[in-house]
């Protein structure tokens, strides 16, 4: 009997109730945490069935008692009763015999399921095949197909699905393959980009024609900018942080940019306080429409110096301006 240690602890020491000696038979006071002794199966010994052969050859018929049988040296041994039977192998005499990994295999069980496997593969053959009408039989006769119809009927079965493109079916990018300056066609998403839809970029990337919202967001993006360039203040005009403040600059300074505009290339003959009484008098809008058909430009034009037929300006060459007629570059000189 192994001695008590009283070094260990209580908790440690005492059986759980599921897992308690009630009998008293052990003396060990920690069998509870010990391995109990499993019985190892040997699963590698041969089961009954085809191909096992015992080691007794007869029964021995000498006696009313059954359950003795013979040996092959004529000797007698106890059978015991048939559910403790087991049978043993009789040539297992070397290592290589009792780990035999074909031991006991039959070929004539994988010969018989060979034939019932085959016989159904030829079952299912027979019904997939395709049936044919008398008169599609003849017409497959005529036309001189009915040798390829029984060498591959598969071809002619109604599920098979079209092979061949159509000729009317014709390739996008063979649409505007003869046209060089006008290919639409990106191979990239395989689809046919027109230009009423987009451009391509100077990076080779499709980009669409902006539209709606979408065309006016970028418009008022464009206003932002150009706005934080001119100003220098601190709340600097941002559509996506601020919209709000955004819109309120650009409803309020496009009024005055194309004010600013219009007297720059109009000429103004009245004053200020003429321009507060116009305003006042209604009849004014009718006015300020035709002069907005027929404005009368602020700087001179085809006014021809130096005995020039064309204006200072109306050739362009290497980066530099002159007269169309001389084609002199020196807005001094006269011309020839």
């Amino acid at each position: 009997m192994p001695r008590d240690n009283k070094h260990i602890p209580k908790y440690i020491k005492d059986a759980p109730w599921y897992n308690s000696d009630t009998t008293g038979q052990s003396d060990d006071p920690l069998a509870h945490h010990r391995n109990a002794d499993s019985h190892l199966v040997n699963s590698g010994k041969p089961k009954v069935g085809a191909g096992i052969v015992d080691e007794f050859l007869e029964l021995d018929t000498s006696t009313d008692n059954t359950s003795v049988r013979l040996k092959k040296d004529g000797s007698k041994a106890q059978v015991a009763p048939e559910k403790d039977q087991k049978l043993i192998r009789k040539d297992a005499s070397t290592y290589d015999m009792k780990r035999d990994r074909w031991y006991g295999y039959n070929s004539e069980l994988y010969i018989t399921s060979q034939k019932e496997s085959s016989t159904g593969s030829e079952e299912k053959k027979e019904a997939e095949t395709v049936t044919m009408d008398l008169d599609e039989e003849i017409e497959l006769k005529e036309l001189g197909l009915w040798d390829l119809y029984r060498t591959n009927p598969s071809i002619f079965s109604k599920d098979q699905t079209k092979l061949v493109r159509l000729r009317e079916d014709k390739a996008v990018y063979l649409k505007n393959i003869s046209d060089s300056n006008d290919i639409t066609y990106d191979p990239k998403s395989r689809t046919d980009r027109s230009d009423s839809v987009g451009y391509f970029n100077d990076r080779n990337l499709f980009t669409r024609h902006l539209t709606g919202d979408a065309k006016k967001y970028q418009q008022s993006n464009v206003f932002a900018w150009d706005d934080n360039k001119r100003t220098s203040e601190i709340s600097s005009t941002n559509v996506t942080s601020n919209p709000t403040l955004s819109e309120i600059r650009n409803t309020s300074k496009k009024p005055a940019m194309n004010k600013d505009l219009f007297s720059k290339y109009t000429q103004q003959e009245s004053n200020g306080s003429d321009d507060e009484d116009h305003k006042n008098d209604q009849n004014n809008k009718s006015n300020q429409n035709e002069e907005l058909k027929n404005p009368t430009p602020q700087y001179l034009e085809d006014v021809f110096i130096a005995n020039h037929t064309s204006i200072w300006g109306s050739y362009y060459q290497d980066g530099r301006w002159g007269f169309k007629c001389c084609k002199k570059f020196d807005k001094d000189s006269l011309c020839d």
